[in-house]
């Protein structure tokens, strides 16, 4: 049971950074000890909760890795857009990355430098 528990704590678990790491080898650990401890007492029951959590923490080991991969390849310019996205569909408000703040100075500038300031 404590593979298929790790196992599915394992998916949110990315989430909170470092623990997407241990709890689904957790799982893997947990699974093979499990199915070991059913071969040598047959009577035990629970090979689905085991074999859950193997097929779970795998999984979740694999996601883990893919998803590193593509983070490490992708261009940070090519994440921002991806955020900004993910950010305004979270808090429902229109978002002003980093690389917008120059864009609107440079749109404020002209306005700026016509007005009389200072000249009363």
């Amino acid at each position: 049971m404590a593979a298929m528990i790790c196992g599915i704590v394992s998916f949110p678990a990315f989430c909170c950074g470092i623990l997407g790491i241990p709890i689904p080898i957790a799982a893997i650990i947990c699974g093979h000890l499990g199915i070991k401890d059913l071969k040598d007492n047959p009577e035990k029951t629970g090979k689905g909760l085991a074999i859950a959590g193997l097929v779970l923490g795998y999984l979740s080991i694999v996601i883990l890795v893919g998803f590193s991969l593509v983070m490490l390849n992708m261009d940070p310019t090519e994440m921002e857009p991806m955020m900004k996205g993910i950010m305004e569909r979270v808090t429902g408000e229109k978002m002003i990355m980093p690389s917008e703040i120059d864009v609107e100075v440079q749109k404020m500038e002209p306005a700026i430098e016509g007005a009389d300031v200072g000249n009363e």
